[in-house]
């Protein structure tokens, strides 16, 4: 049986994904962390002309 959940983070960051695509996974199985976006970032390097 296909499920689709949607989640929402409490806090904005990098997800990282524990499981593939069409894999099956059991109660209670962690799927997917989010690591939380660091609050003093460092500046978004400028693009090369």
């Amino acid at each position: 049986m296909k499920m689709e959940h949607q989640l929402v983070a409490g806090v904005a960051g990098t997800v990282q994904l524990h499981v593939g695509i069409g894999a099956l996974v059991k109660a209670d199985q962690v799927v997917a962390t989010v690591t939380p976006a660091s609050t003093h970032a460092a500046p978004e390097p400028s693009p090369q002309s």
